[in-house]
């Protein structure tokens, strides 16, 4: 009954019939996209068995981000959404295709990679901006949490693809298919999105006022990180998305040089955790709904992402101890952990002001960025002086004694209100 219920909850979605193109879209999208990523690092690592080589490999997929979020966020306000997401996919097909053609030579990949990482920019900033012109903004949660389970299933499938790709050597093949998703994802864009910027309830207030509106026009990237500063909940929304973001990097980065120290040609494992994240993403993305309801009261909102993050730190520590054992399911745990507070963050920065939601967006993403990039920079030049499994755990020490800290405050700030509250009515 309890599984059933939320499905339901799903159904007024289906009357939008652009909303549902796009979200079938960017689930076979992800499919391929999860294919490719995960065929990616995995081969890189085995043509090079260099640490240095894949972890510049993971820096050019997502160092741009950081370097250059505020073009982002400005491209993804200024155009049309619909033309931004269209070109960005034409474009994003024909790097793989490319890829696909010389696969051997790694230097391709490698310059194919940052090309892809730096095109696809404005991607998310301008795809999740254009949600709430496809539904209302009281559909956003469940919006969220429908894209979300559908590319879980997705990325369950695309890790199935790249498991079997990485066992059967057929890389090319996998980078030949997420070609053609990005090209079909490109015309389902152009088709379902609308063309101008507007939200479906513009006959609506915004949730910023007209002179937030006015201060972010006039002073872009400053008034951006005002914007953030001055909205206390949004503020400690990405503050938690920065920490999750920053203990995932830890078994991004050292989870394929550890299966490969565990076992012989281990990395070639690395499609099997792959799939197991996809199922971990699909079970967070399931629940994340349920999880907004939770947290949604001003009270708990700050902690919506401390639960999360004590359970992937954790998490990370098991893996590092018992890479073939526990190592399945901590890695399950750690990806669900991730997915269940998204829907928090990504709600409150779609209630945004249309006009300058992108630049918003791009700005909360590369604060993401910022400990996640770091890290992945930093753990392969430590691995030199430390054995990989102990670099793990050592470097999820501080996340876990940090979610304690936040946690234990959580609970004693929550016995100071209601002695406050008994005060009160006394």
């Amino acid at each position: 009954m309890s599984l059933k219920l939320p499905f339901t909850k799903f159904k007024p979605l289906f009357k939008q019939r652009n909303f549902a193109l796009v979200s079938v879209s960017e689930s076979n999208s992800s499919l391929g996209n999860m294919a490719q990523g995960i065929a990616l690092a995995a081969y890189v690592f085995t043509l090079t068995q260099s640490i240095i080589v894949y972890s510049a490999f993971l820096l050019i997929r997502f160092a741009p981000q950081f370097v250059l979020f505020s073009l982002a966020g400005s491209i993804a306000d200024r155009y049309s959404r619909r033309y931004i997401t269209t070109i960005i996919n034409i474009l994003l097909g024909i790097f793989s295709s490319l890829m696909a053609i010389n696969s051997e030579n790694t230097s391709i990949i490698l310059i194919m990679s940052l090309l892809m990482g730096i095109v696809d920019l404005p991607y998310r900033p301008a795809l999740l901006a254009s949600i709430p012109g496809l539904v209302k903004k009281d559909q956003l949660p469940l919006a969220n949490g429908f894209m979300g389970v559908l590319n879980g299933l997705a990325r369950i499938i695309g890790a199935l693809f790249a498991a079997v790709g990485l066992l059967t050597d057929g890389v090319v093949w996998l980078l030949a298919f997420n070609a053609l998703t990005f090209f079909i994802a490109g015309i389902i864009a152009w088709i379902s999105l609308p063309t101008e910027n507007v939200d479906e309830d513009n006959s609506e207030e915004e949730s910023s006022s007209n002179e937030e509106q006015r201060l972010l026009n006039k002073k872009g990237l400053a008034a951006s990180f005002s914007y953030l500063w001055g909205h206390h909940t949004l503020k400690y929304l990405v503050f938690g998305s920065f920490l999750v973001w920053g203990c995932l990097s830890l078994t991004d980065v050292l989870l394929v040089p550890l299966l490969n120290a565990t076992v012989d040609n281990g990395e070639k494992y690395y499609g099997l955790y792959r799939l197991i994240a996809s199922i971990g993403m699909l079970l967070g993305s399931y629940f994340t709904v349920s999880w907004r309801d939770n947290f949604i009261r001003l009270q708990r909102v700050p902690y919506g992402y401390a639960i999360p993050l004590l359970i992937m730190s954790l998490c990370t520590i098991g893996l590092s101890l018992s890479p073939i054992i526990f190592g399945p399911i901590c890695y399950l745990m750690i990806w669900v952990a991730l997915f269940l507070p998204s829907n928090l963050l990504e709600v409150e920065l779609q209630l945004t002001s249309s006009i300058n939601r992108g630049k918003v967006i791009a700005l909360a993403d590369a604060l993401d960025g910022i400990l996640f990039i770091t890290l992945t920079g930093v753990l392969p030049q430590l691995n030199h002086f430390v054995n990989v499994r102990s670099l793990l755990w050592l470097s999820a020490l501080p996340f876990t004694i940090l979610s304690i800290v936040w946690i234990i405050g959580w609970f004693v700030n929550g016995r100071r209100l209601k002695l406050n509250e008994k005060e009160t009515m006394s």
